[in-house]
């Protein structure tokens, strides 16, 4: 569906998905025997997911049969497709594509001609400008999210104007001409600079996207600095979006030549089920960013991007965020065991950086050696249980340090303090993990909601002390969510 406005580029506002057909379609495989002559219709569903449909002209039934590779036990292998839009002017490449539900049509019988249509499930594709060589100048990425109370700092003034003539041959002797325009201005854009590359974060106009989602553009240009790499770029919105309380679902991007125009397109479904529930919910900033302080969202993801960026391999930050925000769409009680699973794998990567942490009391080596003649012992006792492996390993193992005294020695490497109420959450994890009750009481469940407040609160005190944030926090737990300094834990 075309957007209708009035002093907007739409295809600089928003992901332009206007009735993509694709022929002269060729399967790289050839995993399916279809003529190049079918039409793929690509669109979106109320969901935002990508969905497909192919329709075309075949002789047998058959035709539509995967015609790759069948191992038993494994589902079939995914193809690509590459093929032209119907006016040539782009080519594309549909990835990961099954056919899936058909249905076909006799049209007839001598000889016998097919008109089918079948569903095509696919992980995503690209179109790109079929002719010439295009430099390219600048890159949006495309974004869903959940509300956020984001302030932004910058200003963005958008005008247009149309001129016109009318004259009426043979009678006017003079054209009659005018114009008319349009404009805008508000602030809607943070600029982001980091030592390599400098980028805008900004709120697409409410006329463009889905208006179940907080739709953000993160904007990356030549003329500033370099265009960063795509993993790079990836680690941007991982921590602008935790900076603004919100996953931000990526759903493509688009790449801009020397004259602003499109000249490459990549699109995705975003992650997950449910994503219209996702976006209706509001996010959880772990610090004060409306207008409060105006540029404060931009000053901590200026501050501490490049931090970010730094150990986010080194720390696995990219893997601990997906556990936070796993956690943080689960339901209330299971979420617990998914938030402290984050802050362990988090300790356990710190406490690697950091040798003098002993993770254990003794060695394994030392220690299996020393019970080595006991455990010849407990072997031969345990000789006809069935479970004799598990129960030695269990035992080498004695001299681990567990989970708790791991996120103690974390807190004292980071310099966090906790205090009574996020040792009460912390604990409070091992009983949902190995409750075996069904059902919850109404006290219960509101005990429960203020041990996820507190966990979340806790999460991005951690995090946020990990890379050097020596601000003021919100307080979840606390009524009328205070702000605390960093340093200050939950009273």
């Amino acid at each position: 569906m075309e957007i209708k406005s009035t002093h907007y580029q739409n295809h600089r506002e928003w992901e332009v998905l206007l009735d993509e057909k694709v022929t002269n379609i060729n399967f790289e495989n050839k995993y399916y025997n279809l003529p190049a002559s079918c039409i793929i219709s690509i669109y979106r569903d109320q969901q935002y997911d990508l969905r497909a449909t192919i329709t075309g002209i075949i002789s047998d039934p058959k035709e539509l049969d995967f015609q790759g590779p069948e191992i038993p036990g494994h589902i079939y292998q995914n193809e690509n497709i590459y093929g032209l839009s119907t006016d040539t002017l782009y080519k594309y490449k549909i990835t990961g594509i099954i056919i899936a539900k058909q249905t076909t049509r006799a049209i007839s019988l001598d000889p016998v001609t097919l008109e089918f249509e079948a569903e095509l499930l696919l992980d995503g594709f690209e179109k790109e400008l079929n002719h010439g060589s295009y430099e390219q100048t600048s890159i949006q990425e495309w974004y869903l999210g959940a509300k956020s109370d984001v302030s932004f700092s910058y200003t963005t003034a958008r005008a247009v104007s149309h001129q016109f003539t009318k004259a009426r041959l043979n009678i006017d002797q003079e054209i009659i001409s005018g114009t008319t325009s349009s404009s805008s201005k508000g602030d809607d854009y943070l600029y982001i600079s980091t030592e390599d590359f400098d980028c805008l974060v900004a709120k697409v106009p409410e006329q463009f996207g889905p208006d179940w989602s907080f739709n953000l553009a993160i904007e990356y240009r030549t003329t500033l600095k370099k265009i960063p790499g795509a993993e790079t770029r990836k680690a941007v919105s991982e921590f602008v979006g935790f900076v603004l309380g919100t996953q931000l679902l990526h759903i493509g991007s688009t790449a801009y030549g020397k004259t602003n125009n499109p000249i490459w397109h990549e699109y995705q479904s975003p992650w997950g089920d449910n994503v219209v529930s996702k976006c209706n919910r509001s996010g959880l900033s772990p610090t004060k960013i409306s207008s409060f302080r105006k540029n404060q969202a931009q000053q901590i993801i200026n501050d501490l991007l490049p931090i970010y960026l730094k150990e986010r391999d080194t720390l696995n930050l990219v893997g601990i965020l997906w556990k936070y925000w796993i956690a943080r769409q689960s339901a209330v009680g299971v979420n617990l065991p998914i938030f402290s699973s984050a802050l362990e794998s988090l300790a356990d990567s710190i406490l690697k950086q950091h040798p003098t942490f002993k993770t254990y009391y003794i060695e394994y080596k030392e220690f299996e050696k020393l019970i080595e003649e006991e455990l010849i012992v407990i072997e031969n006792k345990l000789n006809s249980n069935l479970h004799k492996e598990k129960i030695l390993n269990k035992i080498r193992s004695a001299s681990q340090r567990g989970s708790n005294e791991k996120l103690d020695m974390m807190f004292e490497i980071i310099k966090l303090k906790i205090g009574s109420q996020e040792k009460k959450a912390i604990k409070a994890r091992n009983k949902m993990a190995h409750s075996s009750s069904t059902t919850v009481s109404n006290s219960e469940a509101a005990e429960l909601i203020k041990i996820t407040r507190t966990y979340e609160t806790l999460f991005h005190r951690t995090f946020l002390k990990l890379l050097g944030y020596t601000g003021a926090y919100i307080d979840y737990f606390s009524d009328g969510h205070p702000q605390r300094n960093i340093d200050t834990f939950i009273p």
